[in-house]
């Protein structure tokens, strides 16, 4: 072959994918040249990266556990939260005595059932009930 006909066909090293191959040989090389010049400084930001993507975790997963995670029951997109609204003053407390549940089990016939759940944060001589109803009879 001629001197030109070479010129025909792009080595590795001109087209595309053998410049991104040898840029990142090139670049991994300097990586470590520079970790070895200066391991105090790769230390450090092995450890900053590690404390970063652990926190971002952790996070994730107390934020996933309290709100993402769908509840462990069947149909959970029926659940309802029952509360409290005085609207002279404009006060909504979460929650409803136990009178008030024994009043919205015996007195409707909108919810297919209802159920309740506790909160023992604060513990008081009037504790408030957290009620979950079914949604509407199908």
């Amino acid at each position: 072959m001629a001197e030109s006909d070479y010129a025909r066909y792009p080595s590795a090293e001109t087209n595309a994918m053998g410049q991104l191959f040898t840029n990142l040989i090139h670049d991994l090389r300097f990586a470590f040249r520079q970790i070895r010049k200066q391991p105090g400084f790769a230390l450090i930001a092995v450890i900053v990266l590690g404390l970063g993507i652990g926190g971002s975790t952790a996070v994730f997963s107390v934020l996933y556990q309290a709100l993402l995670k769908p509840l462990p029951y069947p149909e959970a997109q029926r659940l309802l939260f029952v509360h409290n609204f005085f609207p002279q003053k404009q006060i909504s407390v979460g929650g409803v005595s136990a009178f008030d549940y024994a009043e919205i089990r015996r007195h409707t016939d909108v919810f297919a059932s209802a159920g309740i759940s506790h909160s023992w944060a604060e513990p008081s001589p009037k504790q408030k009930i957290n009620m979950g109803l079914s949604g509407p009879h199908s």
